[in-house]
């Protein structure tokens, strides 16, 4: 059997989506995101790179979780304004002392994980994805936890 091509990655910018598979996939989504200032991908259309500083909200691919990379942490339910007419609800995971808010500070990529989260478009409708990663810069002025 002919093993399954990648899951695409899916951005929200302030141009709109983009969806394609990154070009450079050693590591993890927020890796890639840490390691460049601009983002190669393949879409539909063809080799495209998205400035990282452009990108305010991405849906990386179902990932196997990793149990050497999880740390005991704590679930708190954030929703994040995105856009002016979106927004991201899910469980920020918190190490124990910090807060929400330094979690988003101290994120090397300059995004933060959101697990479980449900996206809320203009329309009403919602999505869900098992992990959106929230640019900081996007979250500054709609970050609430509950």
């Amino acid at each position: 059997m002919a093993p399954l091509p990648p899951q695409p990655t899916i951005f929200m910018t302030y141009e709109g989506w983009v969806v394609g598979n990154l070009v450079d996939t050693t590591g993890r989504v927020s890796d890639t995101l840490a390691r460049s200032p601009s983002i190669a991908l393949m879409t539909d259309g063809g080799f495209r790179e998205v400035d990282r500083d452009e990108v305010l909200m991405v849906i990386p691919p179902d990932s196997s979780a990793r149990p050497e990379l999880h740390i005991a942490k704590r679930c708190v339910p954030v929703t994040v304004d995105v856009s002016e007419t979106m927004s991201v609800s899910g469980l920020c995971h918190v190490l124990p002392g910090a807060t929400v808010w330094d979690t988003w500070q101290r994120s090397a990529s300059g995004f933060a994980p959101l697990t479980d989260a449900v996206i809320g478009f203009p329309d009403g409708t919602t999505e869900t994805a098992e992990v959106v990663l929230v640019s900081r810069h996007a979250a500054g002025a709609g970050l609430r936890s509950f």
